[in-house]
């Protein structure tokens, strides 16, 4: 596969991941809530927190993709992402689902910074 495919592919699928998460998330959190033994509000706050982490990183997303590489940052970025979402598949409690969901957003607009 040339690099003029490879390179869209890669930011595409990233994309997809971003937007999947964020699907499965809302339409599955009632099940995530009984298997953590929790009411579905509660688990809202997982949901509040990770909109917060993008709010919060997007500034910044910029200025880190200039900075350090957008290449170098979008793998780290990936790389933290994927381990937040390892955290919140076996999170055990609702504050491990909160840190989990919110080291999941904080990637999220990195993964999305263009120069």
């Amino acid at each position: 596969m040339t690099k003029e495919r490879l390179i869209p592919l890669i930011v595409a699928t990233a994309l997809f991941m971003e937007n999947m998460d964020s699907t499965v998330i809302a339409t599955s959190l009632p099940a995530i809530a009984a298997d953590i033994g929790t009411s579905p509000l509660t688990l809202k706050l997982a949901i509040t927190s990770y909109l917060l982490s993008l709010a919060v990183f997007i500034p910044a997303s910029g200025w880190t993709a200039d900075r350090f590489g957008a290449r170098m940052v979008f793998s780290i970025a990936i790389g933290v992402f994927m381990i937040g979402s390892i955290g919140c598949a076996l999170s055990q409690n609702v504050t491990h689902f909160v840190i989990a969901r919110r080291s999941n957003g904080r990637p999220r607009p990195v993964r999305t910074a263009r120069r």
